[in-house]
């Protein structure tokens, strides 16, 4: 069984992972990291000539090492740039570009938001209506934060992994 990393919904409305946590995936073959931003995997040693990597669960990559993370990969193959990685799963489209603009503050040179066409349907509430990822309103013309499912109960779960396992699958 996995360890799992808690979320938290930052002062922007963003939901992210409570900083500087480790644990193990499945069977202890890894380990897993969320550093001071709340966001898995390793910080660059300085931002300069930084592109951020956003998106889902392909980002976030828990089922990897971290030396199988983008930003690994891409600093050893393009090392005069440095990468930060934001990733978790569900990001929608408009949720990943809130996540660039809180990212801004390091003056990335770009950003690489990874996303498939669901998360773009995803994005809009008047298409796919979901209260746990942010969306945008077409209506309103607004952004509508997402909402943690559960927290207290995820809480409390969390510190009995077999029951958190079986609510994740909705058993």
């Amino acid at each position: 069984m996995s360890d799992i990393p808690q979320r938290q919904i930052d002062e922007f409305g963003i939901q992210k992972y409570y900083p500087n946590q480790q644990g193990f995936w499945r069977g202890g073959t890894h380990a897993w990291n969320i550093n001071e931003l709340g966001w898995p995997g390793y910080l660059p040693k300085n931002y300069d000539n930084l592109i951020s990597i956003i998106g889902d669960s392909f980002i976030e990559n828990f089922m990897n090492p971290n030396d199988c993370h983008q930003s690994v990969f891409l600093k050893e193959n393009a090392p005069k740039y440095n990468f930060i990685e934001a990733g978790r799963s569900g990001v929608s489209f408009i949720e990943g570009m809130e996540i660039s603009k809180q990212l801004n503050k390091f003056k990335p040179i770009t950003n690489l938001i990874y996303v498939n066409d669901a998360d773009f349907y995803q994005s809009l509430v008047e298409v796919a209506p979901a209260e746990d990822i942010t969306q945008f309103s077409l209506e309103s013309d607004s952004i509508v934060l997402g909402k943690m499912k559960s927290p207290l109960l995820k809480k409390i779960l969390y510190n009995w992994k077999f029951a958190y396992y079986m609510y994740n699958k909705k058993i």
